[in-house]
């Protein structure tokens, strides 16, 4: 069980759950929660329906400190996610005349009268909310504290979604990224152990294992042992897989092995045949492959 306050995470659009567009923004906001201190328990995906939305916030606030919405803010009809925050947090509506000021232009752009009264539902702010302004596009996002969580209405637009997010949570809350160490030629469950060993006695310091194509990834999470502590838990963990741990910087193999080649003046090449190709395709995915690989 973390020692950090959870968080949650809720994308919000029918073309997200029917797989016309990729969600994107539970990764980004995800690394920003962790840095500021919260262990990410869930990472959901709604879509534009206010009361199936407003249960799924329900839920969340009930569980975690901090539930990040992305997504549903503009002036359409299936932009709910205001309605559905709404309904689940019990504070009405209420009309910002700050934000329908900001807004009052981009309503004068349009020749439909119905097209423009309805960019004003982007002013609709809940009751105590805090307004986040919108840096690009036309959206606020909002911030409602004391629920007894934290609820936040972010645009789902990344590009607008980021200012925001660095505005509620900070650059940086003092939380370690977690440290990612490579390890090659031994499969995940042996990885695991050897990992395991290594931690025994550490506090604050939680253990993943991950599967990816041609290595494993051991990710030691900070969770509560400060960035110091965990640089030596991640010290003591690579010292324990030796020569099999090729990085402690969260690279791939591939680049790891572009970067030993670069570093010793060589030139890389490789011959294949029922690898098709796909040693190939995985070094030269890396940026500045060709400097190195011929």
């Amino acid at each position: 069980m973390t020692a950090r306050p959870t968080a949650a995470i809720v994308t919000v659009g029918t073309e997200l759950v029917t797989g016309l567009s990729v969600d994107t923004n539970s990764a980004e906001v995800a690394r920003a929660l962790t840095r500021s201190g919260f262990a990410v328990a869930e990472a959901v995906s709604a879509g534009d329906d206010a009361t199936l939305l407003a249960g799924v916030l329900r839920r969340l606030l009930a569980a975690h400190a901090m539930v990040v919405t992305t997504g549903g803010l503009g002036p359409t009809h299936d932009d709910v996610t205001r309605d559905a925050a709404s309904a689940a947090t019990g504070r009405p509506l209420e009309r910002d005349e700050a934000v329908a000021e900001a807004l009052s232009h981009i309503a004068l752009r349009h020749e439909d009268p119905v097209a423009a009264e309805q960019v004003f539902r982007q002013a609709l702010v809940l009751r105590g909310a805090r307004v986040l302004p919108a840096a690009t596009g036309t959206a606020p996002g909002q911030v409602l504290d004391g629920l007894p969580g934290t609820l936040a209405l972010l645009p789902g637009p990344p590009a607008e979604m980021r200012p925001m997010l660095a505005d509620l949570l900070g650059e940086d809350g003092g939380a370690a990224p977690p440290a990612v160490l490579g390890i090659a030629g031994m499969p995940e469950g042996d990885a695991q152990r050897i990992a395991e060993r290594a931690l025994q006695g550490v506090e604050g310091v939680t253990l993943g294992v991950l599967a990816v194509i041609g290595d494993v990834k051991v990710v030691l999470y900070d969770d509560g042992a400060g960035p110091d502590a965990l640089a030596a838990a991640a010290r003591r963990v690579a010292d324990a897989f030796g020569e099999a741990c090729y990085s402690a910087k969260g690279e791939t193999l591939a680049e790891a092995v572009l970067a030993a080649a670069r570093a010793r003046g060589l030139k890389l090449a490789v011959a294949e045949s029922c690898t098709g190709g796909m040693v190939a395709v995985l070094l030269t995915d890396v940026a500045g492959a060709s400097d190195t690989f011929v």
